[in-house]
């Protein structure tokens, strides 16, 4: 039998994150920011992130109750790039929605991407929001050496309840193993 997961899930790099993020900016979709923002630097599911209330958050202790798969409750601790993301969108946010994505229930409907005419929310929304929780559980791992994070820590932060799924990302890319073998 072929195996077909050998390599580390995660087929977004750094680069690809971080100039999307920035397209969306100098678009000036705030919302759909903040959101990549959180599933590339809290590694949650767009589920999960369309579904946090103001109420789930405190940007002062930097922390976020979310609710997971199986009502699953989970502390998710936040950078200062989401800090600042979720601030800048508050600020500039028109709503008395308890949610903090007042479109929420767009974002979630694929049949409704078609009214979009925006190309880099079309290609958010179909492509790039399943690719980021995966980025993340890769980014934590590679910084895990450097930062001292163990295995269960980026398990905890990643949400995942069998460690055996964060080890998944322990494994390099396919890209990597390419350019190696290319290299012998």
């Amino acid at each position: 039998k072929f195996e077909q997961n050998y390599a580390n899930p995660s087929t977004v790099s750094k680069q690809e994150v971080d100039a999307f993020r920035q397209r969306l900016l100098e678009a000036g979709h705030r919302d759909i920011y903040c959101l990549a923002t959180l599933l590339s630097y809290a590694g949650l599911w767009i589920n999960e992130a369309l579904n946090i209330q103001l109420s789930d958050f405190n940007l002062t202790t930097a922390e976020l109750k979310v609710r997971g798969k199986g009502n699953k409750d989970r502390i998710v601790y936040l950078n200062d790039k989401i800090v600042n993301s979720i601030r800048e969108f508050l600020r500039v946010r028109k709503s008395d929605s308890p949610y903090l994505f007042v479109n929420r229930q767009i974002y979630l409907s694929i049949d409704k991407i078609k009214k979009f005419t925006d190309p880099l929310l079309t290609r958010f929304l179909t492509n790039i929001a399943t690719k980021l929780p995966t980025y993340f559980a890769a980014l934590l791992l590679y910084y895990s050496l450097e930062k001292g994070l163990s295995v269960h820590e980026v398990a905890y932060l990643a949400g995942h309840s069998n460690i055996h799924t964060t080890l998944l990302y322990l494994n390099p890319s396919r890209e990597i193993m390419k350019n190696k073998i290319s290299q012998l």
